[in-house]
């Protein structure tokens, strides 16, 4: 089950990322409201996005992200 909230949480840090590298003026101009509450940072994405590749190398150390993969 850990193994899978890793991998809907990594999904979020990957979206989040290309978003504010990529594609912030498509997300301000769709989304205003939630642009002013939740503003897309370079900084701040990289920042969530290397957290939770620390996250899912220290799953993965500890077999929980083998054992959702079937190994």
């Amino acid at each position: 089950m850990e193994a899978l909230f890793f991998y809907l949480i990594a999904l979020d840090a990957l979206g989040c990322f290309f978003l504010s590298w990529i594609g912030c003026d498509w997300y301000a101009d769709k989304f205003p409201g939630l642009h002013r509450v939740f503003p897309l940072a370079k900084g701040w994405t990289t920042a969530y996005l290397l957290v939770v590749m620390w996250l899912g190398w220290s799953l993965g150390r500890l077999g929980i992200l083998g054992a959702f993969l079937g190994d």
